[in-house]
């Protein structure tokens, strides 16, 4: 980095002090004058710019990336949405799972990790994710047992006629 040099000024300033003894009735006047000199020192030094201010999160926040829908190969899918609770460090999340055509009543599921079904609801079902300590988004699985997601489906199925998927 270059070294940047200081340009001195030296400044003198003239004030002139008056100091006034005045006669009244039985009082004399005396008027002194003197002259002050007052000297000023400056300094220029050129100022470095200052780097835009970035928008950090604390660093006691824990933050998770975005969750993802994985696409079934053995079921019909559903369409699933995520809703954060900020959109700078995820820290909670809302999945909601729903059938695209609510007018044929299917059953709608969110299933993890390829085989364990979160929460299932006639057309629309939601469940709650939190992000842990390490970084990883986990629910609390039916025997409120705390569940790492790996992966999520979103699955709709006719659960009224057996065996009919």
């Amino acid at each position: 980095m270059k070294s940047s040099g200081c340009c001195l000024m030296l400044c003198s300033w003239i004030r002139l002090r008056l100091h006034v003894i005045y006669c009244s009735t039985l009082r004399w006047s005396i008027i002194v004058a003197s002259i002050v000199f007052i000297n000023q020192v400056s300094c220029c030094m050129p100022t470095q710019p200052t780097p835009p201010p970035t928008t950090t999160t604390p660093s006691s926040s824990v933050c998770c990336g975005n969750l993802n829908q994985t696409i079934s190969d053995q079921f019909a899918d559903g369409v699933m949405n995520f809703t954060y609770n900020n959109p700078a460090c995820h820290t909670q999340a809302t999945m909601t799972c729903f059938n695209p055509v609510p007018q044929i009543n299917l059953t709608a599921a969110i299933v993890l990790n390829n085989n364990t079904f979160l929460a299932q609801g006639l057309n629309q079902v939601s469940a709650q994710a939190t992000c842990n300590a390490n970084r990883a988004w986990t629910v609390t699985g039916n025997s409120s047992q705390t569940i790492v997601i790996q992966n999520l489906f979103c699955i709709v199925a006719d659960t009224s006629t057996p065996g009919r998927k």
